[in-house]
């Protein structure tokens, strides 16, 4: 060992030093070097570029509203305005017209005869060529055009039209009554034609999170409120309008 150490600092000269011929002296043989074969190279080429692509193919885009409603255009042209709260994703690559919704939206969807537009949640399936309409999780409503709508891993369900509404129930997609302004949230009015009373009350009650009453809910009536209008100015015009009394539960 000391005449290692006596060679090195004997020979050693900063910037100069070959620590090649040095092993070779102290050790008696050469280092190993070590090459890298040139197919080597082209298999971690092609294994990164088959991770980069299968990245770029599985790329997911995300569409989040926090705390006021937003709108988006989605990659195929198609508009979707997002309660908030709510989330959508698709992978715009891989298929643009297919994607999964958490929360409530409203679809303005660009027809494609060719490919369908899909909508995923958690307990629905809804599949569409071109049209308007909204979805609340287990509950649909179709503004225009025609909408085929399932419970989730189920392809068979039922078709939805234009002003009709539907849910899962027990498993099942089925028809129910639809609501004057389903989509309030997202229009930002209320638009009521020869509407019954009652219907108007229930709708105002649900979305003002309270419950109204009249005596004389048989009236119909025909108006327009804008949703950021507070309650009590709403039942002020519709009780001018009917002549009718609304109590509000306190």
């Amino acid at each position: 060992m000391k005449q290692s150490f006596d060679f090195v600092l004997t020979h050693f000269k900063e910037g100069v030093f070959d620590w090649r011929k040095g092993f070779h002296t102290v050790c008696g043989k050469k280092p190993r070097t070590f090459r890298i074969m040139p197919w080597l190279y082209a298999a971690a080429a092609v294994a990164l570029a088959a991770i980069l692509f299968v990245r770029y193919e599985n790329h997911t885009s995300q569409y989040l509203a926090y705390d006021t409603a937003q709108s988006f255009t989605l990659p195929d042209g198609s508009r979707v305005i997002l309660q908030p709260g709510s989330e959508l994703s698709l992978k715009p690559r891989r298929n643009p017209r297919s994607v999964e919704l958490t929360g409530t939206a409203l679809f303005s969807v660009v027809k494609d005869p060719q490919k369908p537009f899909t909508v995923h949640t958690d307990v629905s399936y809804i599949k569409v060529l071109g049209t308007v309409f909204q979805i609340a999780g287990s509950r649909l409503d179709v503004f225009e055009g025609k909408v085929l709508f399932c419970n989730a891993g189920n392809p068979e369900g039922i078709v939805v039209s234009a002003g009709e509404s539907a849910s899962i129930s027990e498993g099942e997609p089925l028809k129910d009554a639809q609501a004057p302004n389903p989509a309030v949230w997202a229009t930002g009015k209320f638009v009521y034609e020869d509407t019954p009373l009652e219907t108007v009350l229930e709708e105002l009650s649900a979305f003002f999170d309270t419950k109204l009453y009249c005596q004389d809910s048989r009236k119909r009536l025909t108006a327009e409120f804008a949703a950021g209008s507070s309650l009590e100015d709403i039942i002020g015009l519709i009780e001018t309008a009917l002549d009718v009394t609304i109590t509000i539960e306190k």
